[in-house]
């Protein structure tokens, strides 16, 4: 995604209100993959200028909230390194490394987060 000196303006479209195409001018919403109980968050991107400004944190919650009504118990996450703290505050755990789909030879971190209680996947 490129940096931007100002977050893009962007009108509501139709069935849309202010916020949430404020919310998608500061921040990518999320793809979940998969079939319960296990999904994949494969998407969930804040303009650079915006990370720290709680965005990040709403996408969130509506990717699990999305996960929830998916009867999903756990959330698989292939993390951007410089995401990995974020995705560690909101209570996801480190289980290994995969490999980047766009950077050969680059080791990403793997997470799960857990909606609901479940046998230890590593």
């Amino acid at each position: 995604m490129p940096n931007r000196a100002d977050p893009p303006t962007r009108r509501p479209g139709r069935g849309e209100s202010d916020r949430s195409a404020d919310r998608r001018a500061r921040g990518r919403l999320h793809t979940l993959a998969g079939q319960a109980p296990e999904g994949e968050l494969a998407c969930l991107f804040v303009e650079p200028d915006h990370i720290g400004t709680g965005v990040g944190r709403r996408l969130w919650q509506h990717a699990v909230d999305t996960a929830r009504t998916l009867d999903f118990q756990r959330l698989i996450i292939g993390s951007d390194p410089f995401a990995e703290d974020f995705y560690r505050k909101m209570g996801a755990v480190r289980i290994g490394s995969v490999l980047s789909g766009s950077i050969p030879g680059r080791l990403l971190p793997q997470l799960v987060y857990r909606l609901s209680p479940g046998p230890d996947l590593g």
